[in-house]
């Protein structure tokens, strides 16, 4: 047991690695996980913000959740037991701790309206409540801002019990006599958008269920906890007993009294770990941070806990490895999209990366490919069964690799030969779904073209699978960690789960309150482009610009990734004819329950509908764009493509979702595609059925590396290019100006100077355009460049300081001057 796990710490942290709190285990070392020494410094400057002034050292020493949990407590003890200085914003008394004979607090975490978050409020602290007042003063830190509680006293005066006078500003419509409390009563509570209502009497010894009903009235659906204390129970464990209760217990050292957290099961606090009234009421108020959020802007269904379901147990089935499995939603969507005659169809799923390499050595090659073959199932399966089923091929033949001899790597042929692998379209049924080819031209360098399906495949994965071809490559005698389990045995025991109902009636709450997808300026209605072609633009923000966006990120509490997504949305927002907008978010969902899942390959996938409801200040609009993703996480096991069936039913305008976010920050890879590799990338491009426009993100020595792939005939080219370059420009803004963090997004994202009407969907067709969209690039920008496979062409004037495109790994990013924008 951990007893000093903080579930707002958990939930941060799993959330900065891109995982759920689940796959998060309190004890895993967070260094291993990816945690680099970059955002070690912004969790330290994050933590310190909220009064918990640990050292880098500290947090280098005991590198897990549960070691960051105990050191926050230990710093909480010390800065609330001395009592030096008055917290501010908190009322002071001389008073000691002491306790009433009986008293029950009831808390009641409820929405907050603006108004009230930006006001300065206080705290009530009674002398015979100064346990409780730590652990608000600790729920206001984690907060970062003042916290609002409503007090319901027993009290006719306003006395505490040292007879002191309580803060004026509690009007007489928040203190009630507890015999006197009724539903309307509550919802007048209720009305005032507390955080905490505290509920205290002397002589309350009977069950609080009359108040819990009154509660679950006035706030349906609000967490509710009990914490009831009393010094004349001589056991805690017989009191325990007596309630049925499994857990949550601590003893105050060197007192008469005993305090019994009586709260639900999952906060973990261990009967036989005693702790001081300060570290539980402080784990309680951070388990009760409430949902800030202001029901006009973005209504929403109360507050749902997650459901503890128990630990999850993977077991190898060897005999079963070449038995078929069943699809899931998202291949057989991939699959569906494969076939011709549908908008934005008649594509593959996949990946396509051309590398530059250095006096090829074919046969080791060869030989590493052979042994990722034979070490991952997914690299051996095809589609069987009218194609429901996936089956894993027990007998292959030796894999070899095509050549292909070319006059020079970047000519007409090579480019021809790279346009015809990049956007082929594999067949299911046929191994091998991966290709996988060479082209030489005699010069002592090579280029391998590599396309990845991503029915088979995540971005994981591909990561994986280039690190361990990297490593048998160059070191032909390493062994790689051993595999028992199979992506099979992950399907078959857990991927198959059904939805709980909680995520089920979640979503299906949710439905009215998804905006649509971007209402971006499009050039032609995406129902007439029957086969899609993609072009890409990338870009990268060098290692200390990032470690500057890192750790203003830290310094707002945000994660990252949260960053990242706010920017994305904010600019597409920008450019819709709607600021609101929902995103469909490509998540990495693989549970941590066995260290084997790290290294499988697999499309463990998550599909993600994400709401950006800006409330028109950048930061307070980013702060609730994490909130929200951090809720609807908690009920990721419904899929995307449910929603978006039941989305189809209700607004048939609303039922696709074509604008993707897809995040590998946090990832253990971090040199994928590095251009210092022995495998250097030169030109890339993904594509998906049903996809107007793909934003993948991920790290590479060091460095931010992101790309935009999308649709070209939806996109004029200097829209495109327009957007891109303003969120780069964002990125770049936010790292360097702390300013700008207190911003509105007005200020930030300037509007697009087009008339409205482009900002709508044509009502007619267009014609797919037959330029290419960098040829029009060429001609309304004249000052861009164009460097592709490996050399520069201009498309038009260039010069000293003027941007250009260049490529990175797998396409055109933008520069200025050629430093990267």
């Amino acid at each position: 047991m951990y007893p000093f796990i903080d579930e707002q710490l958990h939930a941060e942290l799993a959330a900065d690695l891109f995982l759920l709190p689940a796959q998060l285990p309190v004890e895993a070392n967070l260094l291993q996980l990816g945690l680099d020494s970059l955002r070690m410094m912004a969790w330290q400057n994050r933590l310190r913000a909220r009064g918990y002034p640990l050292s880098l050292r500290a947090l280098y020493r005991a590198p897990s959740v549960a070691g960051w949990s105990r050191l926050c407590h230990q710093a909480a003890a010390l800065a609330f037991g001395s009592r030096q200085e008055p917290l501010p914003g908190f009322t002071v008394t001389d008073a000691e701790p002491s306790l009433p004979d009986d008293f029950s607090v009831l808390f009641a975490p409820l929405t907050l309206s603006p108004d009230i978050r930006q006001s300065a409020q206080h705290i009530v602290r009674h002398g015979a409540l100064d346990a409780l007042a730590h652990a608000i003063a600790t729920l206001a830190l984690w907060l970062g801002r003042p916290v609002r509680v409503i007090e319901v006293t027993a009290q006719h005066g306003c006395k505490n019990a040292r007879g002191q006078t309580l803060l004026q500003q509690l009007t007489p419509r928040q203190l009630y006599y507890i015999g006197l409390i009724s539903p309307s009563d509550l919802r007048v509570l209720t009305a005032q958008q507390a955080d905490v209502i505290c509920l205290h009497h002397e002589d309350w010894r009977q069950d609080s269920g009359d108040v819990r009903q009154l509660l679950a009235l006035a706030a349906p659906g609000a967490m509710v906890h009990l914490l009831q204390c009393s010094p004349q129970q001589d056991s805690w464990l017989d009191y325990l007993q007596q309630q049925g209760l499994e857990c949550q217990s601590a003893e105050h050292c060197g007192t008469q009294w005993r305090i019994i957290a009586r709260v639900r099961p999952d906060l973990r606090i261990a009967a036989q770990d005693p702790l001081p009234p300060l570290s539980v009421l402080s784990r309680l108020s951070v388990q009760l941070q409430p949902q800030s959020r202001s029901p006009s802007q973005f209504p929403s269904p109360p507050y749902q806990p997650p459901i503890i379901t128990p630990p999850l147990v993977l077991r190898p089935d060897p005999v079963s490895r070449h038995r078929p499995f069943a699809l899931t939603d998202l291949q057989q969507a991939y699959l569906a999209g494969r076939e011709p005659g549908f908008p934005l169809s008649g594509v593959g799923a996949h990946f396509f990366i051309e590398f530059d390499v250095d006096a090829l050595d074919v046969g080791r090659f060869e030989a590493a490919w052979n042994r990722l073959i034979a070490r991952h199932d997914m690299l051996r399966c095809v589609v069987r069964h009218g194609r429901q089923q996936v089956l894993v091929l027990e007998d292959l033949p030796r894999f070899a690799l095509q050549h292909h001899q070319l006059d020079h790597l970047d000519g007409v042929a090579a480019v021809a030969l790279r346009d015809r692998l990049a956007y082929q379209v594999r067949d299911p049924r046929r191994w091998p779904l991966f290709d996988l080819q060479a082209g030489v031209d005699g010069s002592g360098h090579s280029r391998l073209y590599l396309c990845l399906d991503h029915l088979m495949l995540d971005s994981l994965s591909i990561q994986i699978l280039l690190a361990e071809l990297e490593q048998l490559y160059l070191y032909p005698e390493s062994e790689l960690p051993a595999l028992t389990l199979r992506f099979r045995d992950y399907q078959k025991q857990l991927g198959q789960r059904r939805p709980s109902q909680g995520s089920l009636a979640y979503w299906q709450a949710r439905l009215s309150t998804l905006p649509a997808a971007p209402q971006l300026p499009l050039r032609c209605d995406p129902a007439q482009v029957a086969r899609p072609h993609f072009v890409r633009l990338s870009a990268t923000l060098p290692a200390a610009r990032w470690g500057q966006l890192q750790q203003r990120a830290g310094d707002a509490g945000l994660t990252p990734s949260a960053v990242l997504l706010a920017a994305f949305s904010a600019v597409l927002s920008g450019w819709s004819r709607r600021p609101e907008l929902t995103l469909s978010l490509s998540l990495c969902d693989r549970p941590q329950v066995d260290s084997q899942l790290n290294h499988l390959l697999g499309n463990f996938t998550s599909p993600l509908l994400l709401a950006w409801q800006p409330d028109g200040a950048w930061l307070s609009s980013a702060c609730q764009l994490q909130r929200r993703l951090q809720q609807d996480l908690l009920h990721r096991d419904v899929s995307a493509l449910w929603v978006m069936r039941q989305l189809a039913r209700q607004h048939p305008d609303h039922g696709s979702m074509p604008v993707v976010f897809t995040c590998a920050l946090g990832v253990p890879q971090q040199d994928f595609l590095s251009p210092r590799s022995c495998f250097r990338p030169q030109w890339g491009i993904s594509q998906a059925p049903q996809i107007w426009l793909d934003h993948q993100v991920y790290e590479s020595q060091g460095d931010l590396c992101f790309n935009w792939d999308a649709v070209q005939a939806l996109f004029a080219p200097d829209v495109l290019c327009a957007m891109f370059d303003q969120y780069v420009a964002l990125l770049e803004r936010l790292a360097q100006d702390a300013d700008a963090w207190q911003l509105s997004l007005q200020e930030l994202i300037v509007p697009p100077s087009l008339p409205d009407h482009a900002l709508a969907l044509p009502p007619s067709a267009l014609a797919a355009p037959e330029v290419a969209l960098l040829d029009v690039a060429a001609q309304q920008h004249s000052q861009y460049t164009l460097r592709r496979y490996g050399r520069t062409g201009h498309l038009g004037r260039g010069g000293r300081g003027r941007r250009h495109v260049r490529s990175c790994p797998g396409g055109n990013s933008l520069t200025r001057g050629g430093e990267n924008a």
